[in-house]
């Protein structure tokens, strides 16, 4: 018995989960060079700003295909969930790039553990250029899709323990109270959009389960 649907369902929101994360992964890439080469970090900023520009008009076409489209190929509030913690997590890096700025960073001495978080950030985000890949064909790719959210929940573990040696570091060494306030703002940024990618690989899972 053939399987057929009265309406089609827009397959366009495939390629715009994809172009999201894309952006995502961009922007966690241009974060990482940022503080790994602090020599010009107002032009790092802009390109960051940017790509949260880029990543906002992909959440609001996101949105006006969902408000329009009768039949979605997944859970309209799965894709409503997915895309507002995509895009929060360049909200995050962009929020952290631009304190590195006002705050007039100049402690070059807790880059190294910075460069850390934004390594994992970075990781994490790459793993989930994948996932979110896999969802256009998730009943082939189901399996790689759910390993890939393990990956995303272990790199979110290991920025909790950079993040721990992090505030041990800050806490301990500094004497100035505000550069304390300054980095610990700087160091819970990083670690939210890392928290926010997690996040979304929880989605991702959920998805992968409801459509076995």
């Amino acid at each position: 018995m053939f399987k057929f649907r009265i309406l089609p369902r827009e397959e366009k929101f495939f390629d715009l989960f994809e172009a999201g994360s894309e952006v995502i992964c961009q922007g966690a890439s241009l974060f990482k060079a940022m503080v790994e080469d602090f020599s010009s970090p107002s032009e790092n900023v802009q390109k960051i700003k940017d790509a949260e520009r880029k990543a906002d008009d992909i959440t609001h076409e996101t949105m006006r295909r969902l408000y329009r489209t009768f039949i979605t190929p997944i859970d309209r509030e799965d894709i409503h969930n997915m895309v507002t913690r995509m895009d929060d997590i360049l909200d995050g890096i962009d929020a952290a790039a631009k304190r590195l700025v006002i705050f007039h960073v100049k402690d070059t001495r807790r880059l190294p553990l910075l460069q850390e978080l934004a390594g994992a950030l970075l990781k994490g985000t790459e793993i989930l250029v994948q996932a979110v890949g896999g969802l256009r064909n998730m009943k082939k790719a189901g399996d790689a899709i759910l390993e890939a959210c393990v990956r995303i929940h272990e790199v979110e573990n290991e920025s909790d323990e950079i993040m721990r040696t992090a505030f041990e570091e800050l806490f301990k060494n500094n004497q100035d109270p505000l550069e304390v306030i300054k980095w610990k703002e700087i160091y819970e940024l990083v670690e939210e959009a890392t928290d926010r990618v997690e996040d979304v690989a929880n989605i991702i899972e959920g998805i992968v389960i409801k459509n076995a």
